[in-house]
């Protein structure tokens, strides 16, 4: 088993390169940042998607709220209402 592993972080190095996995003592981890996560991605254009929409800026709101809808696949989160709006209009 502890082959398996070690072949498929391994494989998991070579594709994201060597600095993104780190070995720990309590196993392995995936190094990445607030903005190569998509949840938090979509909750910061989520949240400036909304503020632009609450200081007039629909323009910028709906560009904002869809990159953040395009992150998703399935239903968005019903605690984002523009969010789900957005979302049944491109099912129209």
């Amino acid at each position: 088993m502890a082959n398996a592993l070690q072949s498929q972080v391994s494989r998991l190095r070579r594709a994201l390169g060597r600095d993104r996995v780190e070995f720990h003592p309590a196993g392995y981890r995936l190094v990445a940042g607030p903005e190569d996560v998509d949840a938090r991605r979509f909750e910061r254009l989520a949240r400036e998607g909304r503020q632009a929409l609450a200081g007039g800026d629909a323009g910028r709101a709906a560009a904002l709220l869809r990159e953040a809808l395009e992150l998703w696949r399935g239903a968005p989160p019903s605690s984002c209402a523009p969010c789900t709006a957005a979302a049944a209009r491109r099912r129209r």
